[in-house]
């Protein structure tokens, strides 16, 4: 079956994928149901969003959890709304993983949504993330009227003024306060947690995964984990580069994080600072 849809990748939409796998999760045995009804992916953008997503799309998931994965987007409409004016009022369906979720906690909070729910929100280095949107627009994204606005700001740009232009443009776009949202209020319910970006693609992957896995009481066994890991690795998506060799032109860049020390200088430092503030510090990524 996992076969069956990365073949259908090649050929149809993501939409159309998703109605796939309804379709045939009639014929797929459910070995164990989350106690969740619902399975929230939150994030922003240049979080590994999409690699998580092909994650949970995975047939394995499905198998342990009865839940199929959902892109609100592709089925709903692009969203391109900035983080902070992100509301909702009507709930998602049920039995589903609304993976990826771009939205800050406040919006979050405020989303109709059953009682058992599990909700995680994936972290990253506010450093890395500027980084990263910002080749990503520049380059790589598959291109919607967001992105070409986004590219055309930045085309004529030398790179130390793109990346500070594209880094105001971030903060209007409400991506650092969400960030910090998450870290500030997440303590508040069990059924929420945070992970990091760092953490679900460095060297201890496995684990912190199936602590992902766990939170959302999907248990799928470890060696149909690792089959899934190393079928998505950064290795394999990338066209056979490590992480850490950098290809800015390609959708996956880098996959290691502190990349951004090699362009902060003074001056880009100095803005990210005046929009942030102490981000980096609340995040736990410096003390």
């Amino acid at each position: 079956m996992p076969q069956l849809y990365r073949l259908a990748r090649k050929f149809i939409s993501l939409r159309r994928e998703q109605q796939l796998r309804t379709m045939l999760a009639r014929l797929i045995p459910v070995r164990h149901r989350s106690c969740a009804l619902n399975v929230y992916h939150c994030c922003v953008w240049k979080t590994a969003s999409q690699w998580l997503r092909n994650v949970l799309s995975a047939t394995e998931v499905y198998r342990y959890s009865g839940l199929l994965p959902y892109a609100y987007e592709v089925h709903e409409g692009r969203d391109y709304r900035a983080l902070q004016q992100r509301t909702f009022d009507h709930p998602f369906p049920l039995n589903r993983i609304i993976t990826p979720l771009y939205i800050n906690y406040e919006s979050f909070a405020g989303l109709p949504k059953p009682e058992k729910f599990r909700a995680f929100f994936v972290a990253r280095d506010p450093r890395d993330v500027v980084i990263s949107h910002y080749f990503s627009s520049k380059f790589s994204h598959n291109e919607n009227p967001g992105v070409l606005e986004e590219r055309a700001r930045v085309a004529d740009l030398p790179e130390k003024e793109g990346i500070i232009v594209h880094m105001r443009y971030m903060g209007e776009r409400g991506i650092f306060d969400a960030l910090r949202s998450w870290v500030e209020n997440s303590d508040r319910d069990s059924r929420i947690r945070v992970f990091r970006f760092e953490d679900l693609t460095g060297e201890d992957q496995s684990r912190w995964v199936t602590e992902l896995m766990d939170h959302c009481d999907i248990r799928v066994p470890q060696e149909s984990l690792k089959a899934i890991l190393a079928r998505l690795s950064f290795e394999k998506l990338s066209g056979g580069r490590k992480q850490g060799e950098e290809n800015p032109q390609h959708k996956y860049r880098s996959g290691k994080h502190g990349s951004w020390v090699k362009y902060f200088d003074d001056d880009i430092r100095r803005v990210f600072e005046e929009i942030t503030g102490d981000l980096p510090q609340r995040l736990g990524y410096e003390s």
